[in-house]
């Protein structure tokens, strides 16, 4: 795929609503001075009408002006943690994919088959389904049967926006629609430096509540990582006073997939395979791990070298291809099988092969033996140590600990005031 030239557009009819309970807001556009765009800049063409259904939801949003054509222009992709920005011409749109939100490359000539039609959405409540619409997917675009319709239905999609090139198109889609859009727009045509760490925009086009990116900005990272260490450090709370209040310590696990201005881009996916790397339990407190200089150190860089697989050409290449078969919107077994079977470790899985090297490192500690305490000396058996390069089906167990559930192939016994200390041993398999 390479698309050099595109321009933006959105579809509000496709936004969340919200409830007054819990409001929820899709799409925002940024106002501050920066960003200095006027619509006299892009007049709107006198026989241009937006369709009706994305008007009516923009009444009195600020993005009620991008309903028109957008200019083209050279179009730039940011990746940086949890966001990724997509600019050309005088726009650039970030976006962050929520939970299961993605993206979808298709011919642009199949892009405009994609939104010639729309439907009510799923909502059960069909005045909400009216107002949160969804595309009508043309039949020769999907795989027969695969995926189950009442009698008559047709497959439906929930395009929230997209990048048009003139050969090739950049869907944005979420069926679950907490994907967020922001729009930040300039009088002029942004250009690649716009995008760099050092341009005067950069602290400005991401979010401020995410902290620099491990892969492309790792010192920065590490400098933000060693603030959090220091702070975590100083926060006054002694095993014995947690246990009287009939608290825990805030885990490592929670702080990675909580804390984004510190660990921008790790989930609970991610977090529990860096974990499992290093050996650590999901539960271990954050402060103990912040006060022990070894398993902080190799905690600090596993961060930037764990992130890096997924910018390397054996991730590219396995997973990251075109579908396999027939239709674009086919799902791509190769590029799953290739996934998870070489970059997935323990996280909702049965089993795991390990690296020799990485399975007696667990022997070592100990974290094999369901009678050994984490943390205690042990002393390891030669029985227990693997002998060839790697170790295969070596079972994933699933602990559960109030809400939280942890992945992990440790069976050893946890200190009392960990988080999952009392989590009974159940593996993946049986859990399912």
């Amino acid at each position: 795929m390479l698309i050099s030239v595109a321009r933006l557009q959105i579809f509000p009819r496709v936004f969340a609503l919200g409830t007054k309970v819990k409001p929820y807001t899709t799409c925002t556009v940024d106002d501050s001075p920066l960003f200095n765009y006027t619509e006299d800049l892009e007049p709107l063409p006198a026989d241009y009408e937006p369709a009706r259904q994305d008007a009516v939801r923009a009444v009195g949003k600020d993005y009620a002006c991008y309903l028109k054509p957008l200019r083209t222009g050279q179009l730039y992709v940011k990746a940086r943690g949890k966001e990724i920005i997509f600019a050309a011409g005088l726009h650039a749109m970030r976006v962050h994919f929520g939970l299961e939100g993605t993206i979808i490359v298709v011919p642009t000539a199949t892009y405009h088959k994609m939104i010639a039609m729309d439907c009510p959405g799923s909502s059960e409540k069909k005045h909400r389904a009216e107002k949160m619409r969804s595309f009508l997917v043309p039949a020769e675009l999907t795989v027969p049967n695969a995926r189950k319709l009442p009698k008559g239905g047709q497959q439906t999609i929930a395009i929230f926006a997209a990048i048009i090139g003139e050969e090739e198109t950049i869907v944005v889609v979420d069926h679950n629609r907490l994907a967020r859009l922001h729009i930040m727009s300039l009088a002029r045509p942004w250009v690649a430096d716009d995008l760099k760490p050092d341009s005067p925009l950069w602290a400005k086009v991401w979010s401020a509540n995410h902290g620099p990116d491990w892969i492309n900005e790792p010192d920065l990272a590490s400098s933000m990582l060693d603030l959090w260490r220091s702070a975590t450090q100083a926060v006054d709370t002694s095993c014995a006073a947690a246990l009287a209040a009939n608290l825990r310590p805030a885990s490592i696990l929670s702080a990675l997939v909580s804390i984004q201005e510190v660990f921008n881009g790790y989930g609970q996916h991610t977090a529990m395979d860096l974990l499992y790397n290093l050996a650590i339990w999901p539960g271990m407190p954050a402060r103990e791990l912040c006060s022990d200089e070894d398993a902080y150190g190799r905690f600090r860089s596993a961060l930037h070298t764990y992130a890096l697989q997924y910018t390397s050409t054996k991730f590219r290449t396995r997973c990251l291809l075109v579908p396999n078969h027939g239709p674009r919107l086919a799902f791509n077994y190769t590029s799953d099988d290739n996934y998870t079977n070489q970059f997935l470790n323990v996280y909702r899985k049965c089993t795991v092969m390990m690296d020799a090297g990485l399975f007696n490192y667990y022997a070592m500690l100990g974290l094999f033996d369901p009678a050994h305490v984490i943390g205690a000396p042990y002393v390891c058996n030669e029985s227990e140590l693997a002998f060839v390069q790697y170790k295969r089906y070596v079972p994933v167990f699933e602990y559960k600990a109030g809400s939280s559930t942890f992945y992990s192939i440790i069976m050893a016994a946890r200190p009392s005031h960990w988080i999952g200390a009392e989590s009974p041993l159940v593996s993946v398999t049986a859990a399912l």
